[in-house]
């Protein structure tokens, strides 16, 4: 039936059938008093007062006993966790939870104003008691929830979800990441000011708000600024950070990331929300209209000699049409390097009739890896385009984690034959480092560094390069701690990889 429970004097109600339009019921209540209506056929109604009320759909309409039901109650908040609990209720069992120590719970029978219970609950405890057909006013010093129910197990409950809804909740996107100037044409050494808009969604205020800004992700980026603190954050309101900064090389590569409560000191509702990032400028990837979004293993380990822990994986690509007309004839096609090839049932190339403006597509590769090669990663790559859009290579790395350190692949002490490129030195370093490469004859040669996500960060060499040995130096001073890789191609073929491990 439809339970009306009033937390006001002279609360007038109108329950309306929501199919007809026919008034069903209306009435005033005080505090404390409960209205009940019997339903015996399907009905969409709808309630309206002049003051806040509860509402529910419960046996208490027209059984006092002997129905089988679990009903969450709801508290004068609105939330179903709170401090003051009109609960009407049929004979059967009423538990009482709290969320915090020193709670001091009062039960009264509002029929008989008998005391039924009054005592302290911590955190985690609950009291139970046998009901009957009435309604209970309970009452806590702090957060409880209540549970009414006949028959044990018949329905079941999440009440941590109420607790949730009287946590706050501060969060950020990247649309709450501003760029001034708004241009996405920045040149490194370019000045450019940061900012971020934190909110609290939740429903109480937040205080001590931590936010800090960083190059690339907190795990291993760089800090770029101190942490900044918020006194508070009222529920439903806003705070602005900013930070002034400097645009590094290789912005292309580069994105700011924003983090509130790294430590982790609120209690809130939802943590997902605490960190977004936005790139300096359009990443190639992610430019729009078909924003590429690929999710493969990035890494695969050596098990003895040469086995493999896994020898097939899945590439998924997903593809977002971002611009404002649709994208027909999408495709994406697939190269694997040596050491990798696609199952029976794959095919290289996958094709979209269109995919909508706004909307997005997916698919997968079946691959098997057939061979373990020599060096430090299997990089391929992926060509996406449609009729609407200019193609772009999205490109991608298996690292292969030995379980001995990188050594230069020879069993000889020999240098190759034809190219060669040596380990780094120092290594590990910071910021800068070394290497030598050496040619046999002139070629086209390609030097590129990658991160440990399989990115290309940046290309060190591209050109012909003459016979004899040449030097190179990475300097990764805008980028954060961790592995890096150098991958050298000759003539359009790779020959050798190398890791490096940058410590600052």
């Amino acid at each position: 039936g439809v339970i009306i429970t009033a937390y006001s004097d002279s609360t007038t109600f109108l329950i309306v059938n929501s199919a007809t339009g026919d008034t069903i019921a209306t009435d005033t209540l005080d505090t404390g008093e409960v209205f009940s209506y019997a339903v015996y056929q399907d009905v969409y109604w709808q309630v309206m007062t002049n003051h806040p009320v509860t509402v529910c759909n419960s046996p208490y309409a027209a059984y006092s006993g002997y129905y089988y039901y679990l009903t969450r109650q709801i508290d004068e908040s609105g939330r179903g966790i709170g401090t003051n609990f009109y609960t009407p209720v049929i004979a059967g069992t009423v538990n009482i939870f709290s969320f915090e120590d020193g709670n001091e719970v009062l039960v009264i029978n509002t029929t008989t104003q008998d005391t039924v219970w009054q005592g302290t609950l911590d955190a985690y405890q609950e009291y139970s008691f046998s009901s009957s057909y009435t309604v209970y006013h309970i009452t806590g010093s702090k957060n409880l929830a209540v549970i009414s129910s006949y028959g044990g197990g018949w329905g079941a409950d999440f009440v941590p979800l109420n607790f949730s809804l009287g946590l706050p909740d501060v969060a950020l996107s990247s649309n709450n990441i501003y760029f001034d100037p708004d241009t996405d044409k920045r040149a490194p050494g370019d000045p450019i000011t940061l900012s971020a808009m934190v909110h609290n969604w939740g429903y109480q205020t937040a205080y001590n708000v931590a936010v800090k800004f960083y190059d690339g992700d907190p795990e291993g980026g760089q800090a770029i600024s101190s942490v900044m603190i918020a006194d508070s954050i009222p529920a439903g309101d806003s705070a602005y950070f900013q930070q002034q900064w400097t645009v590094p090389d290789y912005p292309e590569y580069h994105a700011v990331y924003v983090i509130v409560d790294q430590e982790n000191t609120i209690r809130e509702s939802n943590e997902s929300n605490n960190m977004s990032f936005k790139f300096i400028i359009p990443n190639d990837d992610l430019l729009p209209p078909l924003s590429t979004i690929i999710d493969a293993p990035v890494a695969v380990n050596v098990v003895g000699d040469d086995s493999l822990e896994f020898d097939s994986l899945d590439i998924r690509i997903n593809l977002v049409n971002t611009g404002t007309v649709d994208a027909p004839n999408a495709r994406a096609i697939l190269s694997l390097p040596p050491g990798m090839k696609l199952t029976e049932d794959s095919q290289d190339s996958i094709l979209w009739d269109v995919i909508p403006a706004g909307q997005h597509a997916d698919s997968v590769w079946h691959v098997v890896i057939n061979s373990l090669i020599d060096g430090d990663a299997y990089f391929y790559s992926i060509l996406v385009e449609s009729d609407s859009s200019a193609p772009k290579i999205v490109e991608r790395m298996l690292l292969i984690n030995r379980p001995v350190g990188i050594n230069e692949r020879t069993t000889d002490g020999k240098l190759p034959a034809e190219y060669f490129l040596s380990n780094n030195y120092p290594n590990p370093f910071n910021p800068v480092t070394h290497f030598d490469v050496f040619m046999k004859k002139q070629a086209n040669l390609q030097l590129d560094v990658y991160s440990i996500n399989g990115q290309k960060i940046a290309t060190l060499f591209k050109g012909s390069a003459t016979a004899g040995k040449h030097s190179f130096t990475f300097n990764g001073a805008k980028y954060g701690s961790g592995v890096y890789f150098v991958r050298m191609r000759v003539d359009g073929k790779d020959v050798m990889t190398r890791k490096m491990m940058m410590l600052k």
